[in-house]
């Protein structure tokens, strides 16, 4: 197919006369190329940072995009197509992770993991653009089943490399979106943040020993034991316990996916402030950071900040 192009397709090109115009892929008009798109656009950024104190940092994050390609490799049928299409932004991945470990095996853990999870993401995991109840009741199961895969593959990995007395682990913090559908897989004590109309809610649980009782959503501050995990994703047959979470996001919505080395040098009082006041989220991963930093930076610090922005 001479004279075709190979990039892929963010706009369809105009029609000529001689084209087939009822043939929806290969010559799609506007209204349907506008289809494939999601009705907001996508402005995410990560930022991590060893802090003061620790050697090394074990903190990992992961920002990606799913997507749905069709490669034409030869056909008589003449369009205006190229010959790779590509549905833009089938779903979204944002993921945190702090290893724990010591010895280099807490960054292996969380790199392995967020590894193993979107390896997962892309090979099992069904298509799905708007995910109706049954394909989210479905994205519950594989969410459950995705973090077994994670867990069985760092136990592979810790055992070739001989780590598995160390039991390196980590936690994990992920938010899966097919607009407007919003899927949450954690484990640990990351935190995800929802930004809404100016007010912050903690949609995740931190899964540690000494969690407030009455207040199910947060450390108990004055503990001096407040970081010591009861759930994480560690190499050996211990298996974790997957907090699964989904709710319907608007436009306009802020995410802000962090490890515990953020949250416990700056409230949420400034976590609020900041994403307020930067139009860019990469300045806003930028202060988060240097906040904790200036708070103490006892530990590995990340933070990746989202925004759903409603299209014109």
């Amino acid at each position: 197919m001479a004279g075709r192009r190979e990039d892929s397709l963010d706009a369809t090109m105009p029609m000529p006369a001689q084209v087939e115009s009822t043939l929806p892929v290969l010559s799609p008009d506007d209204e349907q190329a506008a289809s494939v798109f999601w009705p907001v656009d996508l402005d995410a950024h990560g930022a991590t940072d060893p802090g003061l104190v620790r050697p090394r940092n074990e903190d990992q994050f992961l920002i990606a995009e799913l997507d749905r390609q069709l490669l034409i490799r030869e056909s008589s049928v003449e369009s205006t197509a190229p010959t790779r299409w590509r549905t833009r932004r089938q779903a979204a991945l944002l993921a945190v992770a702090d290893g724990m470990g010591g010895h280099a095996g807490g960054g292996m853990a969380s790199q392995v993991v967020l590894d193993a999870l979107a390896g997962y993401l892309l090979h099992r995991l069904p298509w799905a653009g708007e995910l109706g109840e049954e394909g989210m009741a479905s994205a519950d199961h594989q969410a459950r089943s995705a973090l077994v895969a994670c867990q069985e593959r760092l136990t592979e990995v810790a055992d070739r490399k001989g780590m598995l007395g160390g039991k390196p682990g980590t936690t994990l913090t992920a938010a899966y979106v097919a607009w407007p559908q919003l899927l949450i897989l954690h484990v640990g004590d990351s935190r995800l943040y929802l930004m809404r109309a100016g007010t912050l809610t903690q949609l995740t649980t931190d899964h540690t020993v000494f969690t407030s009782p009455d207040r199910s959503d947060k450390r108990d501050e004055s503990s001096p034991m407040r970081h010591v995990l009861s759930n994480a994703i560690v190499s050996g047959p211990e298996q974790a316990f997957g907090e699964v979470r989904r709710l319907e996001l608007d436009a306009r919505d802020q995410l802000l996916l962090c490890s515990d080395g953020l949250t416990e040098h700056v409230s949420d009082v400034e976590i609020a402030r900041v994403l307020e006041d930067h139009a860019s989220v990469a300045t806003a991963c930028d202060e988060l950071i240097e906040l904790a930093r200036d708070g103490g930076g006892s530990d590995n610090i990340t933070a990746v900040v989202a925004r759903f922005i409603q299209r014109a």
